[in-house]
C-alpha cells in the first residue's frame, strides 16, 4: 500500500489562529480546534512542543475552554528524545479538552501514533484516537459533539 505524497488539504477559515514555525493552530466554525503542520518533513524539538503548547494556551482561554483536537500531521516528521520526554499532557492546555483525534497517513504514521501514547507516562485525560482520513476523524468529532453536547462558543 503506497503512503500518500501530500497532506495539504486546504484548510477551513478560522474563527481565531495561532502559529508556530511547524504548526497553524486554528478554531474553526464547527468548534473544532485543528492543529495543521505546515510542512511534510519535520523533527519536533523540545522549543518546537513548548510554542505549540504555547500557541494551544492562547486560542483556549489558558486550557480552560473544552475544545475536540484535530491534528493533521505531516508525511515523515519525528519527534526528538527530549521533546519525547516532555509530558505534554500533564500541561494546563490538556486539561480540560475533550477529545484528540490524528489523521494518520498510512500504517507507519498509524503505529508510530499509538506507540507515542503507549509509551506516555502521562496518558491524556480525554479519549484519543487515530484516523486514516481527515473526512473520516471531522466525522467522528462531530458525532461526538451531538452525543456530548459540548459545542464551545468560539472565543
Amino acid at each position: 500500500m503506497m503512503e500518500k505524497e501530500s497532506n495539504y488539504v486546504k484548510p477551513p477559515n478560522y474563527l481565531n489562529s495561532a502559529e508556530t514555525s511547524l504548526v497553524v493552530i486554528g478554531i474553526r466554525k464547527d468548534g473544532i480546534i485543528e492543529m495543521r503542520f505546515n510542512q511534510n518533513h519535520y523533527i519536533v524539538n523540545k522549543k518546537d512542543q513548548l510554542e505549540i503548547h504555547d500557541a494551544f494556551m492562547r486560542l483556549t482561554d489558558n486550557g480552560r475552554a473544552p475544545y475536540h483536537i484535530l491534528v493533521i500531521p505531516g508525511l515523515y516528521g519525528t519527534v526528538t528524545k527530549e521533546a519525547m520526554r516532555i509530558e505534554i499532557f500533564e500541561k494546563e492546555a490538556y486539561q480540560n479538552q475533550l477529545s484528540m483525534s490524528i489523521v494518520t497517513h498510512g500504517i507507519t504514521q498509524m503505529i508510530l501514533g499509538r506507540l507515542f501514547f503507549i509509551l506516555k507516562k502521562t496518558k491524556p485525560k480525554f479519549p484519543t484516537n487515530l484516523f486514516s482520513s481527515e473526512e473520516a476523524a471531522v466525522k467522528s468529532i462531530l458525532n461526538d459533539k451531538n452525543i456530548d453536547g459540548k459545542n464551545p462558543a468560539p472565543l
